[in-house]
C-alpha cells in the first residue's frame, strides 16, 4: 500500500485483494441474488459457525449468546453445515443449514450457498468469529446492500496477519470485538477505530 502510493497513486485506487474479490464477486454474483425484501420489526441475529458445531470455545459461545438473545425476544440462529449434526440435543437454539463443502474453503459455490441463506434472512446482523467463506459472502452482500445487513466480528486470533485481513474490510464492518485487550490494540494500530 504505502509502495503504491509514494508512486503517486491515490489511496482511493488501492484495493486490497480481499477487496477485490468483494467487489467482483459483486459484479459476478449479482444475477444470482435475489432480495426478497422481507420486512421485519425484529431484524434475525445469525451466527457463524460454519466450521462445525463442535464443542469448541466459540461455538458454545455463539449457541448460549443466541439462546439468551431468544429469551428476550430476539431471532437468533446458528449458521452450520448441513452436512453438520448438533451435539447438544438439549439445546433450543435454531439452526439455518447451510450447504457448505468444508473441505474446499473459499469456493465459489460455498460463498453462493451461505450468501442464498443469508440473505433470506435480511435485515440482519451477522456476527462473525473468524475470516473464512461465511465472512466474504457477508461482505459481498453488504456490498449489495448496505442497509440490509449489519455485520459484527469478534477477533480471536492476536495475530498480525489477522489484523490486517480485518483492516482490509473494515468499510463492511459496524464493529469490531477484540477478545482481550491485547487483540484490541492490534486492531487499533491497524487503523480500526476503537469506540
Amino acid at each position: 500500500y504505502h509502495k503504491l502510493c509514494s508512486y503517486g497513486i491515490s489511496p482511493e485506487r488501492i484495493y486490497s485483494f480481499t477487496e477485490m474479490i468483494i467487489k467482483s464477486a459483486k459484479e459476478v454474483l449479482k444475477s444470482d441474488l435475489v432480495d426478497t425484501r422481507r420486512r421485519c420489526p425484529n431484524p434475525d441475529i445469525l451466527f457463524d459457525c460454519t466450521n462445525g458445531l463442535g464443542l469448541g470455545g466459540v461455538e458454545v459461545f455463539s449457541m448460549q449468546l443466541a439462546e439468551e438473545l431468544e429469551s428476550h425476544g430476539k431471532h437468533a440462529f446458528l449458521v452450520a453445515p448441513q452436512s453438520d449434526k448438533i451435539r447438544n440435543s438439549n439445546s433450543k437454539t435454531k439452526i439455518l443449514y447451510t450447504k457448505i463443502n468444508a473441505t474446499d474453503g473459499f469456493s465459489l459455490q460455498n460463498i453462493k450457498n451461505i450468501m442464498k441463506s443469508v440473505e433470506e434472512k435480511m435485515p440482519c446482523t451477522v456476527i462473525t468469529s473468524c475470516m473464512n467463506d461465511f465472512f466474504l459472502a457477508v461482505c459481498i452482500l453488504k456490498e449489495c446492500y448496505p442497509t440490509r445487513i449489519k455485520i459484527i466480528s469478534v477477533v480471536h486470533q492476536g495475530l498480525l496477519a489477522s489484523y490486517k485481513e480485518h483492516a482490509d474490510v473494515m468499510q463492511y464492518v459496524e464493529r469490531y470485538i477484540g477478545v482481550s485487550r491485547d487483540i484490541s490494540e492490534g486492531l487499533c494500530l491497524q487503523g480500526i477505530k476503537e469506540d
